[in-house]
């Protein structure tokens, strides 16, 4: 090799090692920048989360505390009305039971907005409550354990009863099942919540996911944690996750 041929060389090898670094730089670089954009994203999407959380327990609180009253004193004058004939007599009476209905719906849809038992005794108990709602019109056997060293802290707590809560709806709308079981385990670190029923199955392609599906995933994702779906339909549905604890215990 001569003289010429060797700088020729050396400076291909100088080229291509140049080229290459500023590959892996523009390369590692993007993956900062991919990774730096998404956790930023998810903890926006996480506040607007919380967010709505927090005016979900705002109108569950007006709902008891203003409109709650206001149907009661309704409920009182009707019941001191003096002086009614039969037929008025039978209107305020359908009245009163009309304010009386109108009084559980309230509290039927402040319980939904906020469970007052998740922040008044815990997860475990406000699960079961609600389980216990669904056990008594549903021919479904709901099977439920949780297993965990501590309470999570209120959010975090809100966000397992939210996936919970879509599970149950996703059973009774969609499965066929006539068993459903839950478990919320703690394990190194992570809380692993699996769910499993006997129905028809589910299908996996990410493209046909329903909004339940699509809805768990993201609240998933946004706990920097995962979600698997069973593949073999023909055995009903399995779902799995997986989320990270470390900031979320009070």
């Amino acid at each position: 090799m001569d003289t010429i041929e060797t700088r020729i060389y050396t400076a291909f090898i100088i080229g291509s090692v140049v080229i290459g670094a500023l590959f892996l730089y523009f390369l590692v670089t993007m993956f900062r920048n991919h990774r730096k954009h998404f956790s930023i994203l998810r903890k926006y999407y996480l506040n607007e989360v919380e967010l709505l959380e927090d005016d979900r327990g705002r109108i569950a609180r007006d709902l008891h505390d203003d409109l709650g009253p206001l149907v009661s004193v309704a409920n009182l004058l009707i019941r001191n009305c003096k002086g009614a004939d039969e037929e008025d007599r039978e209107y305020l009476a359908k009245a009163e039971q009309s304010l009386n209905e109108l009084t559980v719906r309230f509290g039927e849809i402040a319980k939904n907005l906020v469970p007052g038992v998740l922040i008044g005794k815990g997860l475990k108990p406000a699960i079961d409550e609600f389980l216990n709602r669904y056990r008594t019109v549903s021919s479904i056997e709901f099977l439920f354990t949780c297993q965990l060293k501590q309470e999570p802290v209120h959010h975090f707590g809100l966000h397992l009863y939210r996936l919970v809560q879509e599970l149950v709806h996703n059973a009774i709308k969609h499965s066929k099942a006539k068993k459903v079981e839950l478990r919320i385990i703690e394990r190194k670190g992570m809380i692993h919540l699996f769910y499993f029923d006997d129905g028809v199955g589910l299908s996996t392609n990410i493209q046909n996911e329903g909004l339940g599906i699509h809805n768990m995933r993201s609240r998933a994702t946004m706990l920097n944690g995962v979600m698997e779906v069973n593949e073999k339909s023909e055995q009903g549905t399995t779902l799995y996750f997986a989320l990270p604890i470390k900031q979320h215990y009070a």
